[in-house]
Order: C-alpha cells, then structure tokens, then sequence
C-alpha cells in the first residue's frame, strides 16, 4: 500500500483461513486490518492433532490466485489428486474422477501448512496486524467496537474500528 493512509479501518474477529484471506483482501482494497484470533500460535491445527487435509476446488484456487498465492500453494503446500477410490459393499473398489476427462486435478494440503502461509502472508502487510490469544467476548454494532479479553492475561480491552467482520467460524 505504500506510504498512503488507509482510507477505512477494519477488525476481523477471527484469523483462521477465511479471516486471514479477507484480511488480505481489505488490505489491497487501502485498509488498516486488525485481526483477531482466540488461538494463540502454539495452540495449532498442527500440534493439536484436529487438523485435516483440505481439498483446494477451484473456488479455494481462484481465491488464492486473486492473492497471487495460487502457485505457491500448488507448488509447496500441495499434492495434486485426479480422483477417489469408492469402495463398494461388495469389497470392490473403482477410480472416480474428479474432471470428465480424468486429467484436470484437485489439490490436497495440510490445513496447518495452508494457515501458516497466509498468516505469514497477511503478516507482511504493513497495514495488517494479527493479534493472537485474543477471546471476543462483546460486539456493539451501533459504535463498531469489538470488547476482548487477552487469554494469558485475562485483561479486557476494546478496540473500534469503522466496520467489523465475524470469521470466528469454529467458535
């Protein structure tokens, strides 16, 4: 964004995937973005033993070519798959394609890798700031004030800005 001043100031509650992807998108669009997230980096997908891999379809690519992050994702964080393997009652198995013709692919990754990417993403824009172990407990619409508790500290605090966006889909 350069030197220019954001033009509107933004808080999303949570930095998961979709969080950290509009984070991204704000940003290119001149705003300041705070975000904030309950986990705190040592509480991952990864370590945790929840994460599952997640199959990029063409709406997940588009939105990362958008970012120009699409072939990065393909080419580190992912493993091209062309179909599935059905098993029958009858103890047979067949290849299902993902395309018609069999030769277009989905791409598979590691939730964890594919977060860690765009939290190390959205961390590089200078008006992006990610905020961990930070508990939403309040929203008031009327004034666009978020009311937070840090989870290490248990202090409350407020942040405002001129619009808030909810991406705390887990919680």
């Amino acid at each position: 964004m350069n030197n220019r001043k954001p033009i509107f100031s933004s808080i999303i509650v949570g930095g998961g995937l979709s969080g950290l992807l509009m984070a991204m998108y704000l940003s290119r669009m001149g705003g300041r973005v705070q975000v904030f997230e309950r986990r705190t980096l040592t509480t991952s997908w990864h370590k945790s033993g929840r994460s599952i891999n997640l199959l990029l379809s063409a709406r997940g690519l588009a939105a990362l070519r958008e970012l120009d992050l699409e072939e990065t994702a393909k080419k580190t964080l992912s493993v091209p798959v062309y179909g599935r393997t059905v098993h029958s009652i009858a103890n047979t198995t067949s290849f299902v394609p993902y395309s018609d013709d069999g030769r277009k692919a989905v791409h598979i990754c590691p939730r964890w890798r594919l977060h860690r990417m765009l939290r190390e993403e959205a961390e590089r824009l200078p008006n992006v700031s990610v905020h961990h172990g930070q508990r939403c407990i309040g929203v008031d619409l009327d004034t666009g004030t978020v009311s937070l508790v840090d989870t290490a500290t248990r202090q409350q605090h407020d942040v405002s800005a001129d619009f808030i966006v909810g991406a705390d889909g887990t919680y």
